[in-house]
């Protein structure tokens, strides 16, 4: 059965690792807030964070004097850095519009190379003949 699709005023989640269970009910009740504060946080923070690393910056802790203590560390961080937004120049965009409407046409060393592939498909294979 296809899932459906997310409402865009509801999420539900589900979390089934006790660790992170644990560690959610602990914030929690230091923060006193509940689930919908605790993920929207969560959200609000990691969003800030792959914002950040896909522009190329770090997160860290600092301290007092502002000096680097960690580095954070998250295989979501990671692949969100991979994943960096690909900017390309109006002008650029310009030309490889022009070039999908009006391709320039095959240069001869393609053209015979097409005719060979061509010629290829179209013959029978030949049959290998060993002598014993």
């Amino acid at each position: 059965m296809p899932r459906k699709a997310p409402s865009p005023t509801r999420l539900d989640t589900s979390v089934t690792d006790r660790p992170t269970i644990e560690q959610a009910h602990q914030l929690m009740a230091q923060l006193e807030i509940g689930n919908a504060d605790l993920y929207r946080s969560a959200v609000e923070l990691l969003g800030w964070c792959v914002r950040e690393v896909r522009e190329g910056r770090r997160i860290a802790s600092v301290d007092d004097r502002g000096e680097p203590v960690r580095e954070v560390a998250m295989p979501v961080l990671t692949y969100a850095r991979t994943q960096r937004r690909l900017s390309v120049a109006e002008e650029a965009l310009e030309q490889v519009v022009h070039l999908v409407e009006h391709p320039p046409a095959p240069t001869p060393a393609l053209r015979d190379l097409m005719a060979r592939t061509r010629a290829m498909r179209e013959e029978p294979p030949q049959a290998s003949h060993r002598g014993g």
